[in-house]
């Protein structure tokens, strides 16, 4: 069998045409159906998570010194300004790039060029470290909405150690009050089922979201993508089980000492409901706060609890069901 070299990164990214948006049915689509143009700035990311693909990329292509590469302002407002001609249907862009505002000098003139040609909200995945006054300031004068952070774990040790995102708690308060003071949301990305992660370590990542008050969550399950460092840790621990697992939100395919599989299910189940809680225990006073937060420390890291709510859980879903069912049938028969 004759195995060809990889091909060199493209390096000049506006080169590329814009994508052909009409053999796609927007109204299928999950984004374009609300209103929100996907659009990718850039290609690649400078970090190397453990858990990313994008470490494991990197590595093979004979440029990669060249592997982060951004389109110039110009051509990026171009294609917005095209696709919004042909399609008003969109009332906001959503930047899918890792880290739009990477650059400082391409961001100041993308937000000069982006509000005089476009103009309309917008939102982006943003590295916390990198949030600081003129960041946050360009934001908002560009007309951003939301910002996308990573927060994934908020034990310390477990997000620069063992994911290898070389990022502080402090810096990720530090980021979301700053943008939250200025009118921006904050969305957080949270992972539950790391390795070595244990039920406390996930209240860390709770509160933290609980504290920084993020206003809407994506809250996924661990999943290892051959190639990555963390999957080959995984590997090598023993961890990796023949369960088939569809995708990062319904299951773990993990079979780790630290933490339960029925506890990961719970904690991804109820995360929301979780910080919440949090978050009416942080507007107690303090002898109050301490004396909630001690109880629900407790029974939220009891194997038992988490059996319990996830019978419940599944009980509810299949009520559910059959709620639709009934409402669909009846819908039916008085149609006739």
């Amino acid at each position: 069998m004759k195995k060809n070299p990889i091909a060199p990164l493209l390096e000049e990214l506006d080169e590329l045409p814009f994508p052909d948006r009409e053999i796609f049915n927007a109204n299928e689509l999950v984004h374009e159906s609300s209103g929100r143009l996907p659009i990718l700035a850039s290609r690649g990311c400078p970090y190397n998570c453990t858990y990313c693909c994008n470490h494991a990329l990197k590595s093979i292509y004979p440029n990669k010194e060249r592997y982060i590469r951004f389109r110039s302002v110009e051509n990026v407002v171009c294609e917005i300004k095209e696709v919004l001609s042909r399609y008003p249907i969109f009332k906001s862009v959503l930047f899918h790039d890792d880290i739009l505002f990477l650059n400082k000098i391409w961001s100041r003139n993308f937000i000069n060029l982006y509000k005089q040609e476009v103009g309309i909200p917008f939102s982006c995945n943003i590295r916390p470290e990198i949030v600081d006054e003129e960041i946050a300031s360009l934001l908002k004068e560009g007309g951003c909405f939301r910002i996308c952070i990573g927060i994934e774990s908020g034990n310390d040790h477990m997000r620069q150690q063992i994911l290898r995102r070389r990022i502080s708690t402090e810096q990720i308060r530090r980021a979301s009050l700053l943008c939250k003071s200025k009118g921006i949301a904050v969305y957080a990305f949270n992972m539950v089922g790391i390795p070595f992660k244990k039920p406390r370590d996930i209240l860390e990542t709770i509160k933290l979201n609980s504290e920084i008050s993020s206003d809407s969550f994506q809250v996924s399950i661990f999943y290892p993508y051959m190639g990555t460092e963390l999957f080959n840790i995984s590997e090598r621990e023993g961890f990796l089980t023949d369960r088939r697992v569809d995708d990062y939100l319904t299951d773990s395919m993990l079979h780790l000492r630290t933490i339960s599989r029925s506890q990961v299910l719970m904690f991804r189940r109820y995360f929301v409901l979780f910080v919440r809680l949090y978050s009416v225990a942080y507007c107690l006073p303090k002898g109050y706060f301490n004396l909630s937060t001690a109880i629900l420390d407790y029974f939220l890291t009891r194997p038992i609890v988490a059996s319990f709510l996830n019978v419940t859980y599944t009980l509810m879903q299949i009520i559910y069901r059959k709620f639709l069912q009934i409402v669909n049938f009846l819908s039916i028969q008085l149609r006739e």
